[in-house]
């Protein structure tokens, strides 16, 4: 992949690290909405809402300039960078549940992300924190990594097969 898709892959893994929430025994999870909002403040060319189910956007979006992935000025097409992702296991992208969640706003047919294995084994939790402590000018918190490894402790130990 090129590096502006790794660069918005470290983004969006950052995201759910810093602003997701996790349940006990479960990964943490950022709601889709949550992070159009944030990445559109990151780069105003990112739409703010996600895409409607069923609606054209994603098809539209996902065609242009000859299957690109970045849209002229480097904005990269979100929808289609986070379908690509979820399908090479980066993200994982599941319907929003009282089970999977514990945001307070939980609306009908909300969308939420985790990190997918692929992105632990790849790129690992060290280096997706330290990215974030990059972009936020801090150290990394080890409180933070020590509960992050737990938690992925317990995926890998609750992985269902064929899940």
């Amino acid at each position: 992949g090129s590096s502006i898709e790794r660069g918005f892959l470290l983004v969006v893994l950052g995201l759910i690290i810093c602003k997701g929430q996790a349940r006990a025994n479960s990964p943490r999870r950022a709601l889709e909405r949550d992070l159009y909002r944030l990445l559109n403040r990151l780069d105003d060319n990112i739409p703010e809402d996600p895409p409607t189910q069923g609606t054209n956007r994603i098809k539209a979006r996902t065609q242009y300039r000859a299957g690109s992935l970045t849209e002229s000025r480097s904005t990269p097409n979100v929808d289609a960078l986070l379908e690509q992702f979820v399908q090479w296991d980066y993200l994982i992208r599941e319907k929003a549940t009282e089970e999977n969640c514990v945001f307070e706003n939980l609306e009908e047919g909300d969308i939420v992300y985790a990190i997918g294995p692929r992105a632990v084994m790849e790129i690992g939790m060290k280096q997706i924190l330290g990215f974030c402590a990059d972009v936020l000018g801090q150290a990394p918190d080890p409180f933070m990594m020590q509960e992050l490894e737990q938690e992925m402790a317990v995926q890998d130990n609750t992985k269902v097969e064929g899940a």
